[in-house]
């Protein structure tokens, strides 16, 4: 993961521990991130009590 990607993450995780929302969405991309975290980071998340992911379809293969 590249080092400005861990950054966002971490800020975006900084900010739910500070705001308590209840509601996350994402697109896969940010899931697969979170997943990817290592072991010791472990932010508190308590608040999140629905989370949603979603993407537009892919574009249609171009011949």
């Amino acid at each position: 993961m590249p080092a400005q990607a861990k950054v966002r993450i971490r800020q975006g995780l900084d900010l739910v521990e500070q705001e308590r929302p209840t509601f996350f969405s994402a697109v896969p991309t940010i899931y697969s991130m979170l997943a990817a975290l290592p072991d010791d980071v472990r932010p508190d998340t308590s608040s999140l009590r629905f989370g949603v992911c979603g993407a537009p379809h892919p574009p249609p293969p171009s011949c």
